[in-house]
This record gives C-alpha cells, structure tokens and sequence, in this order.
C-alpha cells in the first residue's frame, strides 16, 4: 500500500526533526592537509603513468577519499531533501546497513531496462560549470573538442558499444546518443547508448561483462585494475560500485555510486576520482576531484566558518 508507506515515511520524516536534529551539523575536523594530499596524488599519477610507456594501458582511474568528523550525527532525511533540491538530475541513493551508511548523488546511470530495451550510459570527460554565459559555452566548447576530454569519453563509449553489439539482435543494431549533462557545479559530457537484445533475461551475465566499464576502472580493464591495486591504499567499498532495482520482468535501473561518501557515527568519508591518460594534468586532476567532492561537503558547515 503505497499510501501506508509514504504515511510511516512523513512520520519518521517530521519525528527526526522533532527530535532536535533538524539544524544542520557541523564539520569539526577535517584532514585539509591540501599540500601534502596533492603531493601522494602527483606521485601516484606520476608512477601510474609509467603504465603507458610500452603502450600496455590506455587509461586507469584513480580515486581519493576525503575525511571529516562532524559535531553530531548527519540527519539524512535533510540530506537527501538537499541533494534532490540541488541535484535533480541526478539518482539520489541511500543504503544503510548496520551503522554505516553509503550516501550521494550520482550523474552516472549503468544501464536502464525498460520493457525490451537496454539503455547504458558512457560517461566521461568533465569540466566545471562557468560564472557566466559566456565562460559556460567556453567551457562545454572545451569539453567537447579538447582532445585529452574527448579521448577519456571515447574509451568509455567504444568499450561500451563493441560490448551490447554482441547482444543485439541482428536487425537491431545500437543506437548512441551524445549531450552535455550539466550539473551544479559540473559539466559531464554523455553518450546514452540503446540496444534491444536478444535474450533480456541474459541480463546479469551482461552486468558481469561490461562493469566496470573505463569510466571507474580503465582500460584495458585487467591492467588498469593492477594500477589501482597498486596505487590506491584505501578501500572504495560500494563507491564506483552499482546500485539500484529491478522487479520480476527486469525491468528497473542500475547506477554507478559516484559523488558519494561513507558514514559510520560522526565520521564522513567522501570519495572522488578521475581519468587518467598518458597526457593527463595531475594537478588539474587532482582540483577535478575537490570539485567533484564539493556535492558531499556543500552539504555540510565549517564549524570554523559558520
């Protein structure tokens, strides 16, 4: 009964709030050694770049965490209420287990099943949004000529369509679909990528096959993997993983756990990562994460500067 589940949802909604968690809590402690956090991330890139010499990888994607304590426990009803507001094109997910929960807003969707079609997503290559017109289209003009942004999307979006060409039927060929998706604080250029397949409920062997893809991982894929074993000391846990819901007839949608963050008690553990190919800036890449880590800490104050 849906109208039962929304009724019990108002209710938690508005006793949270009673219970005095409705002002927003504070970030007390973060680890802002900027310096030296850049410093590891340009070694990391510099020793992962080294992959590329004897043209054995096209691309690994590195990722770092960020952490902060708060001044009480994060009031996720509020959370999510501010995510929907500030990223409406986004998938807004929550999954809570025990104590820890795994929060965010993702601009990535994996795949889509609707009736008998599979909808998947490239997405890859990014730029921040512009303070006015004019720096915005210089922006999305940079996002979709520069040859580095272009070649960072184009290995997602061929990885992804040689894959589904294998599950179509033969008169049906992929259809792609390529457009800006501009969020807050960021621009991500998108290709949207239709099959209809021969065998829907060959579903999951599909999933096992083409995730992750080179927008988490890299390529090729089993190379990549060794780079970010090699170089990444913290463990994602579900960040860069999928989540979502299907019902009986698979019809339902997976997406990829980016700009997100873990939270156990007070602690917040907030991830973000990138693309990186032979000719990659690694401090450009690196002020790329701080700006995809600004959804999960917009949503908190500075105790300093509150």
């Amino acid at each position: 009964d849906y109208t039962l589940i929304e009724n019990l949802l108002s209710s938690l909604h508005k006793s949270d709030y009673q219970q005095g968690n409705s002002n927003p809590v504070l970030i007390k402690e973060v680890d802002t050694i900027s310096n030296e956090q850049k410093e590891i991330w340009i070694n990391k890139i510099d020793k992962g770049k080294e992959k590329f010499k004897n043209g054995e990888l096209k691309k690994f994607v590195l990722s770092r965490k960020k952490e902060f304590n708060l001044s009480g426990k994060p009031n996720f009803f509020r959370i999510i209420d501010q995510l929907k507001t500030t990223y409406p094109n986004c998938f807004i997910f929550l999954n809570k287990v025990n104590e820890k929960t795994f929060f965010g807003a993702s601009p990535e969707s994996f795949i889509k099943s609707i009736n008998d079609e599979f909808i998947f997503e490239a997405v890859a290559g990014s730029v921040p949004r512009g303070n006015h017109i004019d720096e915005e289209l210089s922006l999305e003009k940079r996002l979709l000529i520069d040859p580095k942004l272009k070649s960072e999307h184009e290995i997602v979006r061929d990885f992804i369509f040689e894959k589904v060409s294998g599950l179509s039927k033969k008169e049906e060929k992929p259809s792609e679909k390529s457009f800006v998706r501009k969020l807050d604080n960021i621009q991500h250029l998108v290709t949207k990528i239709s099959v209809k397949p021969k065998n829907k409920f060959s579903l999951f062997s599909h999933i096992d096959e083409l995730f992750p893809t080179p927008a988490v991982c890299g390529f090729p894929r089993e190379n990549a993997y060794n780079v970010i074993h090699e170089l990444e000391t913290h463990d994602r846990g579900l960040y860069s993983g999928l989540l979502g819901w299907f019902d009986i007839n698979l019809n339902g949608e997976l997406v990829v756990g980016i700009r997100s963050a873990l939270s156990e008690g007070k602690k917040i553990t907030a991830f973000a990562g990138g693309g990186i190919l032979k000719d990659s800036d690694a401090e450009e890449e690196f002020s790329e994460t701080e700006l995809k880590l600004q959804p999960i800490l917009s949503l908190f104050k500075n105790e300093e500067k509150s």
